[in-house]
C-alpha cells in the first residue's frame, strides 16, 4: 500500500554507487568531445603574441585595401563615390583615420631588389568643407594656416612644436627646404606676405580670404618701378628670398631672409632700400637687410645700374615694388608650394619634369606627404609612412597620385617627403618616417580652431 498522495514508481530503485559511476562516465565523454572540437577548430592554449600599440585615436580595425598605379584595377575610379574608411573625430570639423594597402611595384633599394606586396600605412586628416568656408552659413570651426619654424626662412623645428606654438590641433610638414639651414625652397606666403617665392612654376596650395582652396602651378612676376630721375623705367625682379639659381636673375631679399643678404654674384651689385629710398650700394660685400626695406641682388644690368644711381639723389625719389603670383587668385591670403602635381580636375596629372623635378624617383617607395581638395571643398592631408620594412615601405609617386584620386581628391599635390614626413594629431605624432620620429623641418600646415 502506498501513502496517500503518492504514486508507485514504475522504475526499480538504483543504488548510489551505480549512479555515481554513470555520472563520471557521462562527464568523461563530454570532456573528450569538447577537446576534439577545440582541436578541429584550430584553437590553442598559447597566448596571442603582443602587437604594436596603435594610436589611442583608433576606434576599430582599419581595413586593408589595394591601390594600384595603373588603370586596370583602381581602388575606385568613380570620383562621385570615393571609398570610405573609419574616421575618428578629433574636433568638430576635423577627422582622422588610417588605411593600409600593398605596395604594387617591384623596385631597387640601392643594389638590393625589393619585391612588390610590401605593406603601406597611410594616415589621413579630413577637414570638412563646412569647417573651412568663411562664407558658409555658420561660422567656420577650424582653418588651415602655414607655420614657420622661425621668423625667417632659415630655421628648423618638429611639426609637433609648430602645432603647439600655433595653438593648433593637427598638422603636417609642408614645402621643401635646405636641410642644413632650413631655407625654404618654394612658395611660402602668409597673410599676403611673400616669405619666399615659387620655383620652376611648381604646384602650390592656395588659401583665400573667403575660405576657398585651390591647387595650381604658380609663377611669379615682380618689378621695381624707378622714378623719372633715372628714366622712369622698371627693373624686373625674378624672385623673393630664394637662392639665385641663375646668374642672370635679380632677387629681392627682405628681413625674412635673415640679417644679411647672400653673397654678391660675380660682376654683380647689391642695393639696399629703406622705405623705398636707396641707402647703400655694394659691389664687394653683402649688405645688411633693413627691417623696413630690402636688398636687391643681381647682375649689372641697365636697370640695376639705374637703381644704384639713386643713391646720389634725394629722398623724394622713391622706388616702388609691385608683384603678383601667376595665375592671379583673388583675395589670396596664404600659399604653400610643393610639387609635383598629382591630380588635376579629377584626372591623374603626374609630370615631374614639367616642374623641374625629373630627378624625383617616381617608382621608388618613400615616405610621402600630400594635400588634396575634394569636390565638396573638404581638404585631405595625407601622410604615408615609409622605410619600415614589414610595417610600411612607403609609396611611389604613381601610387600616391592614385591614392589621392581614390580618396576623392579632384586636385592634389605632393609636399616634402622622406624623413620630413610627419603628421601630428592632438598631442601625438602618429607617423614614423623611419629614422627620426621628430625630424626638424622648415615649415608646416597646421589646423587651428577659430
Amino acid at each position: 500500500m502506498t501513502s496517500p498522495g503518492l504514486s508507485a514508481s514504475p522504475y526499480r530503485t538504483v543504488s548510489w554507487p551505480f549512479a555515481v559511476g554513470m555520472g563520471l562516465f557521462v562527464l568523461g565523454v563530454c570532456l573528450c568531445l569538447v577537446l576534439y572540437l577545440c582541436h578541429t577548430a584550430g584553437f590553442t592554449s598559447e597566448l596571442p603574441q603582443s602587437q604594436e600599440a596603435l594610436p589611442q585615436l583608433q576606434q576599430e580595425e582599419w581595413p586593408s585595401v589595394s591601390v594600384t598605379s595603373d588603370n586596370e584595377a583602381p581602388l575606385n575610379d568613380n570620383l562621385d563615390h570615393p571609398f570610405s574608411f573609419p574616421l575618428h573625430q578629433v574636433s568638430p570639423g576635423l577627422s582622422y583615420g588610417r588605411i593600409r594597402f600593398q605596395h604594387s611595384q617591384s623596385h631597387f633599394q640601392g643594389t638590393n631588389y625589393q619585391p612588390a606586396q610590401e605593406p603601406v600605412q597611410v594616415h589621413v586628416l579630413v577637414v570638412s568643407s563646412a569647417a573651412i568656408a568663411e562664407n558658409s552659413a555658420s561660422r567656420p570651426i577650424v582653418r588651415l594656416v602655414p607655420s614657420m619654424a622661425s621668423s625667417t626662412v632659415t630655421g628648423l623645428l618638429p611639426v609637433k612644436t609648430m602645432v603647439e606654438q600655433t595653438g593648433g590641433i593637427a598638422g603636417v610638414n609642408a614645402t621643401y627646404f635646405k636641410p642644413d639651414t632650413g631655407t625654404a625652397l618654394g612658395l611660402l606666403m602668409i597673410r599676403r606676405e611673400i616669405i619666399s617665392g615659387p620655383l620652376f612654376r611648381r604646384a602650390a596650395l592656395l588659401m583665400t580670404q573667403d575660405g576657398q582652396y585651390h591647387i595650381e602651378k604658380m609663377g611669379f612676376q615682380g618689378m621695381l618701378l624707378l622714378p623719372e630721375v633715372v628714366g622712369g623705367q622698371s627693373l624686373m625682379i625674378d624672385n623673393v628670398n630664394q637662392p639665385r639659381t641663375d646668374t642672370r636673375h635679380t632677387v629681392l631679399y627682405s628681413h625674412r631672409w635673415g640679417r644679411v643678404a647672400p653673397q654678391i654674384p660675380s660682376d654683380g651689385l647689391q642695393v639696399q632700400l629703406v622705405g623705398g629710398v636707396v641707402r647703400q650700394v655694394s659691389e664687394t660685400r653683402s649688405l645688411e637687410i633693413p627691417k623696413n626695406g630690402y636688398v636687391i641682388s643681381g647682375p649689372k644690368t641697365l636697370g640695376m645700374i639705374s637703381l644704384a644711381r639713386l643713391s646720389e639723389s634725394d629722398d623724394e625719389n622713391k622706388v616702388y615694388f609691385r608683384f603678383h603670383l601667376d595665375p592671379i587668385i583673388p583675395n589670396l591670403l596664404h600659399a604653400v608650394g610643393g610639387g609635383p602635381l598629382l591630380v588635376h580636375n579629377g584626372q591623374l596629372a603626374l609630370d615631374p619634369a614639367s616642374e623641374n623635378l625629373e630627378a624625383f624617383p617616381i617608382v621608388q617607395p618613400s615616405p610621402r606627404t600630400a594635400v588634396g581638395i575634394r569636390q565638396d571643398g573638404s581638404l585631405l592631408l595625407v601622410s604615408v609612412e615609409g622605410r619600415r620594412p614589414g610595417v610600411s615601405i612607403g609609396a611611389s609617386l604613381q601610387e600616391l597620385a592614385q591614392l589621392m584620386k581614390n580618396l576623392g581628391a579632384v586636385d592634389a599635390m605632393n609636399l616634402d617627403g622622406g624623413s620630413s614626413t610627419q603628421m601630428v594629431v592632438g598631442d601625438q605624432v602618429v607617423t614614423n618616417a623611419g629614422a627620426n620620429k621628430s625630424h626638424m623641418v622648415s615649415n608646416g600646415l597646421v589646423v587651428v580652431p577659430y
